[in-house]
């Protein structure tokens, strides 16, 4: 249940507000007007609510929770409309059976707007500065082995499904997510070719030392003949007379 209460105003818009909340089933005691939405309401609800947070958005009494804890009352509807309610419209639309993935030939994490933690790299960058690939939640065991903590990049991602108000999807699984995360690999060995160690400096009794603090990964460029690679593989092709 979201529930938004405010208190009278001085503002010139009170009435206009509070008739706003009679239209929309609110009551009003006197002294606090409230609003009761159901979760199964909620996808259509910024559109309901937009006059009404028009007038009322920046007033200190304003209020809202959401399962009986408080969230902010614009930003949480806000939310709801642009990850959840469009998103599920355009899924009950489409024909497309891939709509939720994160690219057309990418799954992600079942959920196109989960997006704080990566799930695929792209193109043919070499990624070692980012810490949003899956496979930098992890720790050295030795010098060889970078174990991923799987529980560490569940608990980011449920985090990010909660405060984008994702679970209110009709279309969403928090179970694709889980199976997800659990089909990565437990270990990486950073061979040097697609992984390779990220290491800092310290200094220990006066000698600069690298120590491996995580990975990164490298996407295999793709090599571009030369002109003289491709005389070496058809000399007579271009042989000069």
């Amino acid at each position: 249940m979201y529930t938004l209460t405010f208190q009278r105003s001085n503002s010139k818009h009170f009435q206009k507000a509070l008739n706003h909340v009679y239209n929309l089933g609110g009551t009003w005691d006197g002294q606090t007007a409230r609003m009761e939405i159901p979760e199964d309401k909620l996808l259509g609800a910024y559109e309901e609510l937009g006059f009404l947070f028009g007038y009322i958005q920046h007033w200190k009494s304003l209020r809202a929770t959401f399962r009986g804890k408080e969230v902010h009352p614009y930003r949480f509807i806000f939310l709801v409309w642009h990850n959840v309610s469009t998103c599920a419209e355009e899924c009950k639309n489409s024909v497309e059976p891939r709509h939720c993935w994160s690219s057309v030939d990418a799954k992600g994490w079942g959920c196109k707007k989960i997006q704080s933690i990566l799930r695929y790299t792209h193109g043919t960058a070499h990624y070692k500065v980012s810490n949003r690939y899956w496979y930098n939640f992890g720790d050295f065991q030795d010098k060889d082995t970078w174990q991923i903590y799987k529980p560490w990049i569940l608990q980011r991602l449920k985090k990010e499904v909660k405060e984008k108000a994702i679970y209110l999807c009709p279309y969403f699984k928090m179970e694709e997510v889980e199976a997800a995360v659990n089909s990565l690999p437990d270990v990486i060995k950073p061979d040097g070719v697609r992984y390779v160690r990220y290491c800092t400096h310290e200094y220990v009794d006066g000698l600069k030392r690298s120590v491996p603090v995580n990975i990164r990964h490298v996407q295999p460029r793709k090599r571009t003949s030369s002109l003289q690679d491709i005389f070496n593989n058809d000399p007579w092709k271009y042989q000069v007379n």
